[in-house]
């Protein structure tokens, strides 16, 4: 009876021994999981940073080279206009062999000529304006993940 108390006792003893391993090897797992995870989502976050950062800077450097074409198209109509006003007082002026139907009607295509490239002027200012304020925005934007 000694004997098989004895055997029962260590067999508990074996139990609790090869449960608590088990309890152990559950537990570090269970951290190694949560380990992995959080080291995960901190290079996913790092990743997506960094992606976002290389985003907003080629959108920068887009929007100043889309900027810098608007700056030269707005320049070649000024010059456009400035000859087309040329042309106008040049119209305007007494010509021989020309009537005044002539006249008129060279004064008229010109004017709306000079009109467009008014218009194209304002509307390329316009567009200027916007491309810088997209400029300050991406950068403002581009702080927050430095």
């Amino acid at each position: 009876m000694k004997t098989l108390m004895n055997t029962f006792m260590i067999l508990g003893i074996l139990t609790l021994f090869a449960c608590n391993q088990k309890s152990d090897k559950k537990t570090n797992a269970i951290e190694k999981t949560k380990i992995d995870s959080i080291v995960n989502i901190t290079k996913q976050t790092t990743t997506n940073k960094i992606e976002m950062k290389f985003a907003l800077q080629d959108s920068i450097n887009r929007t100043i080279t889309y900027k810098d074409t608007l700056e030269i198209h707005l320049t070649n109509t000024k010059g456009d206009l400035a000859v087309a006003n040329d042309e106008m007082k040049y119209i305007k002026d007494f010509h021989f062999n020309r009537t005044h139907e002539e006249k008129e009607h060279q004064i008229k295509k010109q004017t709306i000529l000079i009109d467009k490239l008014e218009k194209k002027i304002e509307n390329l200012k316009t567009a200027i304006q916007i491309a810088e304020a997209n400029i300050k925005k991406f950068n403002l934007e581009l702080k927050k993940y430095k």
